[in-house]
């Protein structure tokens, strides 16, 4: 979204989590916050603003000056099927495990531009079983892949040892590469 140009000014890129608490202490603050350059910003619209908490950030378009280009907007699974909608958008990111029947609603968003998306999460309890059937059987265009927690340059160094250590045996897989 820095880079690319949308197909429209001021197209919405969702971002989406189990709650606006959590998506946006994780996904902004923790990381889409220290990413993003200030320069990238045109705005927020607030949420919470002494937490830093957005309900969506404006970027600058990458290509034509003084434009919003994309609007980041943070989103919640708790508002279910009513907070999603009717807009069209040019793709999204999912933050941990969400109701299977979401997805279709949020990729039927992507409707006018055949936008991505992709989810990440790490499946402790699988809220709902379709994921698995999913994962064994992807739908067409669908590719999961395991990222490699022991791999991740961002941890804190001897964390991932010390944690690994610390879990049951039978956490360990789960834990390093999500399966």
């Amino acid at each position: 979204v820095l880079e690319t140009p949308p197909m429209r000014p001021r197209l919405p890129f969702w971002i989406i989590g189990e709650s606006y608490d959590q998506i946006c202490q994780a996904a902004w603050v923790e990381k889409l916050m220290n990413i993003i350059p200030a320069e990238c910003i045109a705005g927020y619209e607030w949420y919470r603003t002494k937490r830093k908490w957005p309900y969506a950030v404006m970027l600058k378009h990458p290509t034509i000056q003084d434009e919003i280009g994309w609007i980041l907007e943070f989103k919640s699974y708790e508002q279910g099927f009513s907070g999603m909608k009717a807009v069209s958008i040019g793709g999204y990111w999912c933050n941990e495990e969400l109701p299977y029947d979401l997805v279709f609603e949020i990729q039927g968003r992507c409707r006018d531009y055949n936008s991505p998306g992709w989810a990440d999460f790490t499946p402790i309890e699988n809220k709902d079983p379709e994921w698995g059937n999913s994962y064994e059987n992807p739908p067409e265009g669908w590719r999961f892949y395991h990222l490699n927690t022991s791999k991740n340059t961002a941890n804190a160094p001897g964390w991932f040892e010390r944690y690994i250590a610390s879990i049951p045996e039978d956490l360990r897989e789960l834990r390093t590469i999500g399966k």
